[in-house]
């Protein structure tokens, strides 16, 4: 579910169990690759309502689009029933362009034993993790140059569960810890 809305003067977006495309679409560390050449952190999240991405697109927004040619089940980790997928880049700031600190996003992981807010050293392992139950709220800013508006989502606030592997948490807990979860 995706809503807007305004607060003291500023639209939000409100994502509700978003869908976040994996690598190379996932880049929490800020690596550089063909995709972003500038090492910047950011991600990119699925717009489910074609409709909903038409309209964001007409308010500026860039929304891409990737093209389900082989009518796949399964495109980047997302179902896709054979549709295309239409998706946005969020960016994930901790520093201004000039490399000044700003204020960082909050980032609340929770596993079953326990519920950690990251910090920037920590997002890199966010790249290839399994996460279910995603929870965004995003800044949105507008700006314009050379005579284009653009309208760029910044990451506020992510909640999310970390998809536990219960299978080697399970069999560890079951036994005693300094011994190896099986037997031959």
């Amino acid at each position: 579910m995706i809503e807007f809305k305004e607060h003291n003067g500023r639209v939000y977006m409100i994502i509700i169990d978003a869908k976040l495309l994996s690598m190379p679409f996932r880049n929490f560390e800020g690596r550089t690759s063909e995709y972003n050449a500038t090492g910047e952190k950011e991600f990119g999240v699925v717009i489910e309502d074609s409709e909903l991405a038409q309209q964001m697109a007409a308010d500026n927004w860039t929304v891409k689009t990737i093209t389900n040619r082989d009518g796949k089940d399964y495109l980047y980790g997302i179902k896709v029933d054979g549709e295309d997928l239409h998706w946005v880049k969020i960016k994930v700031k901790y520093r201004d362009n000039k490399g000044n600190p700003t204020i960082p996003p909050k980032v609340l992981i929770r596993t079953a034993n326990n519920e950690i807010e990251y910090e920037e050293d920590d997002l890199r392992s966010l790249d290839t993790a399994d996460l279910m139950d995603v929870d965004l709220r995003i800044n949105i800013r507008r700006k314009t140059a050379n005579g284009k508006t653009y309208t760029t989502g910044y990451l506020n606030t992510m909640k999310a569960t970390l998809l536990d592997d219960s299978f080697w948490f399970g069999t560890r807990q079951a036994q005693n810890p300094n011994e190896p979860p099986f037997t031959m």
